[in-house]
């Protein structure tokens, strides 16, 4: 009688075995899968990240364009009265008119660039906002993970599985 109450024990045990396996795998696969998730979305902010400083370049360079245009369109305002005298009026009106129309064309594109710029920003914030959540889910299922009371014998096993090359390696590779 003693031997099949050990039996029974044994089997209880096996099957709790069992299904610690499966659900230590099914959290590893998850955990996995977070990973990946995480060196995605990593590689997004580092594409918005170049997206803004490119952004952050060219309006730069639309800003000094756009001084030098107003310095210069200032500049033939200024002496417009005395160069009447020297020259035909057309000839000067046609590159004020010039002038303004380029000052006009940079300011819009400024402006482009400007709602561009904070376009870029929203999109880093809400790719930061999906890394912390993702972060909050990983720590939620490394709670779970340590929760188990397992054998030392089940441990190192666990340990194995996890510190598994293989594994490693699709890390490293995302």
């Amino acid at each position: 009688m003693d031997c099949n109450n050990h039996n029974i024990d044994q089997l209880l045990s096996f099957d709790q075995l069992y299904r610690m396996y499966k659900e230590i795998g099914d959290v590893e696969s998850e955990l996995l899968e977070c990973q990946k998730e995480c060196a995605t979305t990593e590689i997004e902010i580092y594409n918005v990240n170049q997206l803004k400083d490119k952004g952050t370049y060219v309006l730069e360079n639309v800003k000094r364009r756009y001084n030098d245009l107003e310095e210069e369109l200032k500049e033939v305002h200024c002496n417009y009265l005395k160069c009447i005298e020297k020259t035909n009026n057309e000839t000067i009106q046609q590159k004020i008119d010039s002038l303004t129309l380029q000052r006009d064309n940079l300011r819009r594109e400024l402006e482009e660039l400007n709602k561009a710029a904070d376009e870029n920003t929203k999109k880093i914030m809400a790719v930061k906002k999906m890394i912390k959540i993702q972060e909050k889910k990983n720590m939620a299922l490394i709670r779970k993970l340590k929760k188990f009371q397992i054998t030392p014998d089940l441990n190192d096993r666990v340990n194995m599985i996890l510190t598994d090359p293989r594994l490693t390696k699709q890390k490293n590779s995302n």
